[in-house]
């Protein structure tokens, strides 16, 4: 059975100054200066930080995306279509999983949706399907942002984290953008929450 249990006393010393770990920490430091490396380059290019997903289709049998483009000063969503046609009261799709593009990919058109839990696999369940909830926990992002914005104000970091994390966290399955997630562009446009801010759009 392999030890796990972190090395103390005069044994952590030496741990810490084997050259295994040494190692471990010069990789990480490289990884961390790789993604804000790669962060400012998006900036720089595109001067923004932002991505659409997929949320299933209307009643018309038409893609409904949800997009987001955080820039130093603001925060726009855009929604296709309106936000609940996806519901299969309204006649619509749910998405059955995940599909979340880069802002200028082209919409895919492989897209999987489901009007019944039992009509797609248990994994899918799992992995980024949208539900009821999914709606009304982007609907209470987007208020809070626009809470903001309508004034001409810049979002708190944690509208961008939610929007992100919803949305468009990362760029690792991109290989036309430099990768990195959300995090470092909101360090270098200075999202930040003020002293006593806590939002999490849940319902």
């Amino acid at each position: 059975m392999i030890n796990n249990t972190k090395p103390s006393g005069q044994a952590h010393v030496d741990f810490e100054g084997s050259k295994l770990y040494q190692q471990s920490r010069s990789a990480k430091a490289e990884r961390e200066a790789s993604r804000k490396t790669a962060a400012q380059e998006i900036v720089d290019k595109y001067g923004y930080w932002g991505g659409k997903r997929f949320l299933g289709k209307n009643a018309n049998g038409t893609p409904v995306w949800i997009s987001f483009k955080a820039t130093e000063d603001t925060i726009e969503i855009k929604l296709t279509h309106d936000l609940f046609s996806v519901m299969p009261e309204n006649g619509g799709e749910y998405a059955s999983d995940r599909v979340k593009l880069w802002s200028t990919e082209t919409n895919r058109s492989d897209l999987n949706t489901y009007t019944v839990v039992d009509n797609i696999s248990k994994t899918n369940r799992r992995t980024g399907r949208v539900g009821y909830t999914t709606l009304l926990h982007l609907e209470k992002i987007i208020n809070e942002c626009e809470s903001y914005t309508r004034k001409g104000k810049k979002p708190n970091r944690a509208v961008f984290r939610l929007l992100a994390w919803n949305i468009y966290p990362g760029t690792w399955d991109n290989h036309s953008v430099p990768n990195t997630n959300w995090d470092y562009v909101a360090d270098i446009f200075k999202y930040t929450d003020p002293e006593g801010y806590y939002f999490t759009g849940q319902i």
